[in-house]
């Protein structure tokens, strides 16, 4: 099973209308992504994406200058694994700087799947034809909230 992320449309308050724009977003590795970085970014509209690209790509190209060849394609092969992990996330980003929403996360083995199991959710969740309130947010902790660090803390210092 796959983990599909739905966004809605900016302003997209009527499920009926925001029906068909609605996008799913698979999560996990992408092979276009890593096979063709520059291409998928175009076609996605992701051009701080692609920039980022091109920028790692002349960096790779001058640490090969610098430090050889093989240097160079171990940086590119870094750069190209690391954006096959990160490209949905980094569409996930552009389309919330966008104003796109979380609508929901849905589990399923296909896009198709992923939608019917979306819809189905949401004719039992809607109410008045509205889409379902956002995914409630952690609370952020400030540094000074009183409460000792979580990771790694002991209390009286015994284990």
């Amino acid at each position: 099973m796959a983990i599909f992320t739905a966004y809605a449309p900016p302003g997209a308050a009527d499920a009926a209308v925001a029906s068909d724009d609605i996008l799913f977003l698979r999560e996990g590795f992408s092979w276009m992504a890593l096979l063709f970085a520059p291409v998928w970014a175009i076609v996605r509209g992701t051009w701080i994406v692609l920039l980022v690209w091109i920028a790692a790509v002349v960096l790779a190209s001058l640490i090969a200058a610098r430090f050889g060849e093989m240097t160079g394609l171990v940086v590119y092969v870094g750069v190209a694994l690391w954006f096959g992990l990160e490209a949905r996330n980094l569409r996930g980003a552009h389309l919330a700087r966008r104003g796109w929403q979380i609508a929901g996360i849905v589990a399923a083995a296909s896009a198709r799947e992923a939608e019917e199991r979306f819809f189905a959710k949401l004719a039992g969740d809607a109410v008045d034809g509205r889409l379902p309130p956002p995914l409630p947010r952690a609370p952020l902790r400030s540094r000074h909230s009183g409460f000792p660090p979580v990771v790694g803390y002991v209390a009286g210092g015994e284990l």
